[in-house]
């Protein structure tokens, strides 16, 4: 496997860190993070903080910020481009402008809106289609599992095959929402090897 995959918006705060862990958790992938994160913890011996992110492969960069040197450059080599946003003007700005600078570079971008409720996911949907019509979209809504993950230093998969406590509370988010962004992720990436069979027991 000779995967490479960007986590990147350069606004903090919108739901990089949790995503890049549970992506490179799942698929055995290094990370290369640009930012002191939770990652360091969690996955710290699969993660490296490095400010040149130097390019190699079966890794996902974590990054934020286009000072920091390489980015784009990393942008324009990897196999697929993930930004997160959430609803929230200046997030919806800098995500924009994200877009801006890796669009015409990338190969192939999709964008996660996360910490949703209600009309969110609508919402920022409409607004980033506005200017860059066409992108593939996905909703992360706005809940604990991630916390959890990041916490437990195991992926949503991991987390609710193996603890029916997690089961209980997350299945459905894993089931409804994370497993589908997942496997469109294994589909871009042509990995038709991986094996995702949930069985939950909620009970």
């Amino acid at each position: 496997m000779d995967n490479t995959i960007l986590v990147f918006n350069s606004k903090g705060g919108v739901g990089k860190t949790p995503i890049s862990f549970n992506i490179a958790d799942d698929l055995g992938l290094s990370i290369i993070t640009n930012d002191k994160s939770a990652l360091l913890g969690c996955y710290k011996d699969k993660t490296t903080l490095s400010h040149t992110l130097p390019y190699q492969k079966n890794t996902l960069y974590d990054c934020g910020g286009f000072a920091a040197p390489g980015i784009l450059d990393i942008a324009r080599q990897v196999d697929l481009v993930i930004v997160p946003v959430f609803n929230e003007p200046s997030a919806l700005i800098q995500t924009k402008d994200t877009l801006k600078q890796i669009l015409p570079i990338a190969k192939n971008v999709i964008v996660v809106a996360t910490r949703t409720e209600n009309k969110d996911f609508d919402i920022i949907k409409n607004s980033i289609d506005k200017h860059y019509p066409g992108l593939k979209f996905f909703n992360l809504p706005l809940i604990k599992a991630f916390t959890h993950s990041l916490k437990k230093g195991k992926s949503l998969k991991t987390l609710i095959t193996t603890d029916k406590i997690q089961a209980n509370w997350f299945g459905d988010f894993y089931i409804s929402y994370y497993k589908p962004f997942f496997l469109y992720i294994l589909m871009q990436l042509e990995i038709s090897d991986f094996e995702d069979s949930i069985c939950l027991t909620t009970k």
